[in-house]
């Protein structure tokens, strides 16, 4: 059981998870180079997706993890024939595992210039909620 306090420090704490998580050696293929920042109290992910497009590119959120995958296609035949490219194209598949405290539907990605941000607000702290203590007879009736 992990006690989980809701001040900044817990977000800070959990960011820093979140930073070190991206860059283990989670599921990988291909490279696409990632920046992880605290934007407030948003956690922002930027990733290099240069001569893609918003159809080349997924990003979904599967059991608390940042799912980022696509591929850069090679540039149409008709342009002329490549001698040489150190251009990376395939696919690609980045993993980010989130806070637990995170809310998927709140994330929110767009993409501009060849540039896929994905922002990741800090969950609204959640009030308390008072647990009753109960004699011990009582907890056998209960369903």
């Amino acid at each position: 059981m992990r006690l989980v306090s809701t001040n900044q420090t817990n977000w800070d704490s959990e960011f820093d998870a979140l930073v070190r998580g991206a860059f283990a050696a989670q599921t990988s293929r291909g490279f696409v180079p990632a920046e992880l920042r605290l934007d407030g109290e948003d956690a922002v992910v930027a990733l290099d997706c240069p001569g893609m497009g918003n159809d080349d590119i997924e990003v979904r959120i599967e059991d608390g993890v940042l799912i980022v995958a696509g591929e850069r296609k090679p540039a149409d035949a008709e342009t002329g024939r490549v001698v040489h490219s150190e251009l990376r194209m395939g696919s690609f598949n980045r993993t980010f595992r989130l806070p637990r405290h995170v809310d998927p539907d709140a994330v929110r990605a767009t993409f501009d210039r060849g540039v896929l941000t994905i922002r990741i607000p800090a969950a609204a702290t959640r009030p308390s909620t008072r647990v009753p203590i109960r004699p011990n007879d009582q907890l056998q009736d209960s369903p």
